[in-house]
Order: C-alpha cells, then structure tokens, then sequence
C-alpha cells in the first residue's frame, strides 16, 4: 500500500488490474500507469459528488496531464505542495509552504545577482 502522502507510487508498478486511483499531491514518476489496461478513473482529487472515486476518467486526466508541464516540473522540482486546486475558471491555485520561488526576470533579483562578486 502506498502512504497517502508518499510521492513514490512504484509499489503499484505491479497492479496492472488497478481500475481507480487517487494521486498524492506530490505524485511523481507516474507515466507507469498510462500501460494500465484497466485504470478507468485517476486524479489529485476525489470527486464526493460520485462516491468519492477519482475526479478523472483515465482520458481526461492524461489530456490534462500532457498540457500541463509546469506542473509535471513542479512535483519533480521536490517542493511540498501543501494545496494545489484547479479553480473553475481553469486557474490553479497552489500553496507552497516554506518555498522560496521567485520570478527569473524579477529586476531586483536580477540586480542582486549582478551585485554578487
């Protein structure tokens, strides 16, 4: 069984009868699960209004998955993602907590490292 909060879900490399699941938010290392013959549903959330089963059929969440890089990039990164939530309007939003993320062409942070011998 994997932990609820464990990023690495190689213990279910076997399950190939695996119809649902649930991804931790730090999931990584999941493109495994796209040879799944049986995975009908997977997602970072349940869906209540369903019974509770991942939010996803297995299409949506691979269509999704593909246009979604940044994201890919951010769990690899090894940064605790504390919430991380699709909004309605196809906005995310993402906590953090206790990272220090800065914008590569922030002027101040250009000029500091510019200042640094």
């Amino acid at each position: 069984m994997v932990a609820p909060n464990s990023p690495d879900l190689a213990p279910l490399a076997d399950c190939k009868s695996l119809q649902n699941l649930t991804l931790p938010p730090n999931a990584k290392d999941i493109e495994f699960l796209r040879a799944f013959p049986k995975l009908q549903r997977i997602g970072f959330k349940d869906d209540p209004k369903n019974g509770y089963v991942p939010d996803k059929t297995a299409a949506e969440f691979w269509k999704g998955y593909d246009g979604e890089g940044w994201l890919r990039k951010l769990r690899a990164s090894g940064v605790t993602i504390k919430r991380l939530m699709q909004l309605p309007d196809g906005t995310w939003e993402v906590d953090l907590p206790d990272s220090r993320i800065s914008d590569p062409d922030d002027p101040e942070r250009l000029a500091d490292q510019q200042s640094r011998p």
